[in-house]
């Protein structure tokens, strides 16, 4: 792929698809959030306790998780002048909550350890994904395990570089919620909520699907689906498009951090004046010590 082809838009969506992916397997990981005032639907009338779980999981301080992701985003389009290319790129976090106030509401702070470019076209200048290395930022949450403020970590001690990947990469990448419903659920029920996360430079509203498929002792397992239909603009240019996201994780009951992730992601866009761009993208998000789901 010739670098004339890699326009703003293009270069944005090369890690902002990754993005993309990252928050929504944060929604489905099952980030807390205020209870839903729709109850789930559910195969079974009753359920015993011990096969129940109540979302969300409270946070603790001095919970902490390390994570390690994958995102290969396969790209094709007339904005590429008919050519596909792949970006591919692992990058690794370590998240900790550091604060826990006496009504539930806390910080949590995330910290990119590593990152490492797999495969990507000539004339790609992904170098703001090796700029992420050290950065840390801090995120509030409220007593319902809503996310709110985002702030640099040290700011005064990190270079301009640094600075300047979080703002065009990092800062994307927050910790997103979901409405989980007021009551516990078991094994088969589902639910659903109206959220928006920012991808690309959108504020793209999602629709998401949840059923809860797997509980034990130590895990439980959620199947996800999340659909949109967006309109924006990105530096001056008019675009819209869908996406469409499936997706399995498998959490700890007694981490809210700890969870590990599978998912597909595809994303269609038309830009006015620059065509149209396709995106499909694997998400694979390793929590240590808990397996990928299968």
């Amino acid at each position: 792929m010739t670098t004339n082809r890699i326009t703003p838009i293009v270069r944005r969506a090369m890690t902002g698809g990754a993005v993309c992916g990252l928050a929504v397997a944060g929604l489905a990981a099952g980030t807390a959030g205020a209870a839903s005032s729709e109850p789930p639907t559910s195969d079974a009338a009753t359920a015993a306790a011990a096969d129940e779980i109540q979302f969300p999981i409270a946070y603790e301080v001095g919970q902490t998780a390390v994570q390690t992701g994958r995102f290969t985003t396969e790209m094709s389009g007339s904005m590429l002048g008919g050519e596909s290319f792949t970006v591919d790129f692992e990058m690794a976090m370590t998240s900790e909550v550091i604060e826990v106030d006496e009504d539930g509401s806390g910080v949590l702070q995330i910290t990119f350890d590593s990152t490492e470019v797999l495969e990507a076209p000539d004339g790609a200048d992904l170098s703001t994904l090796d700029d992420l290395v050290g950065v840390s930022y801090t995120q509030e949450f409220d007593a319902d395990g809503e996310m709110g403020d985002v702030e640099l970590a040290d700011e005064d001690s990190l270079t301009d570089d640094q600075r300047d990947a979080f703002e065009e990469f990092g800062d994307q990448a927050q910790a997103a919620t979901v409405t989980f419903p007021e009551v516990a659920v078991a094994v088969g029920d589902t639910w659903s909520e109206e959220t928006e996360i920012e991808s690309e430079g959108i504020e793209i509203p999602m629709t998401l699907d949840y059923e809860l498929v797997a509980l034990d002792a130590e895990t439980y397992t959620l199947e996800m689906t999340a659909s949109s239909e967006f309109s924006d603009e990105i530096q001056g240019t008019d675009v819209d498009g869908d996406v469409l996201a499936t997706g399995t994780v498998v959490g700890r009951r007694d981490n809210p951090l700890a969870m590990s992730v599978t998912q597909n992601q595809a994303i269609t866009m038309h830009a006015d004046g620059e065509g149209s761009l396709e995106l499909v993208i694997d998400l694979t998000l390793e929590a240590d010590g808990l397996p990928l789901p299968a």
